[in-house]
């Protein structure tokens, strides 16, 4: 019985020691949180798309540069509309923040159309013809959804909108993530960082 015991209290400091030098080495709790999210799993999924594929995305050299460290694709099929989230992990949130702010940069340069969702404030998100997509940092990892296939009209009873905004797909991608975050034992973050804009659209 002791040495069963001892070996149980052996394996909880070795366990207790990883995840220290995790927690001291940015980057391998970069890379543990990129695995985690490959590998995680959905309790729930927005209303209107299915179960997800999760595919880890292939890095280049742009992505080096940047900082990323590791990136995550989830494809949510639906049968009005589809959506995709891309999980972009960076070492720390400074370059996550910065990525960000470069990529709110491109939506201006290209005119994209900016539309806002009250549930989801601190994002940054656009929309072209039936396409939308938000954008956010929320600690070190930068975060962007797109959404395909949603049209909005305006009925008597206010503005109905067809297939699941960028909004909704948004606010579940933030909330998995804290999820995941949590399911490693790595810190939760405050609110999602937004990008800077101008001239968005309540939706």
């Amino acid at each position: 019985m002791r040495k069963v015991v001892r070996g149980l209290l052996i394996l909880t400091i070795s366990v207790a020691a990883a995840a220290a030098v995790h927690a001291g080495d940015p980057t391998a709790s970069a890379r543990r949180l990129t695995e985690a999210l490959l590998h995680s799993k959905l309790e729930t999924i927005p209303a209107g798309l299915s179960s997800p594929s999760i595919t880890r995305m292939s890095s280049n050299a742009n992505s080096a540069r940047a900082g990323i460290i590791g990136e995550v694709k989830m494809s949510l099929p639906g049968s009005s509309s589809n959506a995709e989230i891309r999980y972009a992990v960076f070492a720390n949130s400074d370059d996550a923040r910065k990525y960000a702010r470069n990529f709110g940069r491109g939506l201006t340069a290209s005119h994209q159309r900016r539309i806002f969702f009250p549930y989801l404030p601190d994002a940054d998100c656009a929309q072209r013809g039936r396409n939308q997509l938000c954008v956010a940092a929320s600690g070190n990892v930068f975060t962007l959804v797109i959404s395909n296939g949603v049209a909005s009209a305006n009925t008597h009873a206010g503005q109905a909108t067809h297939g699941v905004s960028a909004g909704i797909v948004g606010q579940f991608a933030l909330a998995h993530l804290e999820n995941v975050r949590k399911s490693i034992a790595l810190p939760a973050t405050a609110k999602a960082t937004p990008t800077a804009a101008a001239g968005r659209i309540s939706h």
